[in-house]
């Protein structure tokens, strides 16, 4: 089971998810174009999920993500990227 740990360094969040952490830069979601990516997520389109995360943990973040659970499951499954997704946003608190 997934648990998210969060501890906050300016607009860098770091998260760890099944022994994985990561830094996240949870203010780049308060932007309304990535709400509209989340709508296209939660109408299914997984695609977006990715185009999310590489969002906030860049595109070496995500490629360091993926290497991690690769190396740890032989592949990087689905159930894994969904539950950073869900640490990621479960950080994130547009209020401030």
């Amino acid at each position: 089971m997934s648990e998210a740990v969060a501890k906050k360094d300016d607009n860098q969040v770091e998260i760890t998810v099944d022994d994985y952490t990561f830094k996240a830069n949870i203010d780049l979601l308060d932007d309304v174009d990535t709400i509209e990516k989340l709508d296209d997520v939660q109408a299914g389109k997984g695609g977006e999920m990715i185009k999310l995360i590489k969002l906030v943990v860049g595109e070496d973040g995500y490629d360091q993500m993926k290497a991690h659970f690769v190396a740890k499951d032989g592949r990087m499954r689905i159930a894994k990227m969904n539950s950073a997704f869900e640490a990621i946003f479960e950080k994130f608190d547009p209020k401030g």
